[in-house]
């Protein structure tokens, strides 16, 4: 969901599906889109420069399972923030 968006701003949301097409998704200053993660692929094209966008992202889980690897990563970002927040 974006919450800011500069007006010189061009980013928008992509999505790729199985069938390997793009597609670009607009998504308004306070709307959003929700999707299943592990089965859409997904980014954000390449930002403007000097251009800020502020966007809003609220994972859902279906379950709170871990895979070991996933286990790790939680691990590795928690251990990353904690020295950065230093």
């Amino acid at each position: 969901m974006p919450i800011y968006v500069d007006k010189c701003n061009t980013s928008h949301f992509m999505t790729m599906e199985k069938q390997h097409e793009i597609t670009k998704v607009n998504v308004n200053v306070g709307q959003g889109v929700l999707y299943n993660g592990t089965e859409v692929y997904h980014s954000i094209s390449k930002q403007t420069q000097n251009c800020k966008r502020i966007v809003l992202i609220v994972p859902l889980y279906e379950n709170n399972k871990q895979s070991f690897f996933g286990s790790l990563r939680e691990c590795l970002r928690n251990i990353t923030h904690k020295n950065l927040s230093l």
